[in-house]
């Protein structure tokens, strides 16, 4: 990445060699956005006209992460289950 393309920093404390001393205005290249993420990507969708489509997007990854989290724990299941069928 070159010196002077700019950068994001989206998270909850101030980390790494970003520069917030400047403005992009006066030259500065790092802007930030500091505190709660989920609350920072909300925001920016809601700033972007994105609302519905993130929502959307928000409930399809939960739903999918939820599937996958139960497929998880079914096969830790089945594994433990295995595990005292050998004592």
């Amino acid at each position: 990445m070159g010196p002077k393309v700019p950068r994001a920093l989206i998270n909850r404390d101030a980390v790494g060699a970003f520069d917030f001393r400047k403005s992009l205005k006066d030259g500065g290249r790092d802007i930030s956005c500091l505190g709660d993420c989920q609350e920072t990507i909300f925001k920016l969708a809601e700033l972007a006209g994105w609302q519905d489509e993130f929502a959307e997007y928000i409930a399809t990854y939960s739903a999918k992460r939820a599937e996958k989290e139960k497929e998880e724990a079914s096969k830790e299941e089945g594994k433990a289950g295995e595990s005292n069928g050998k004592l």
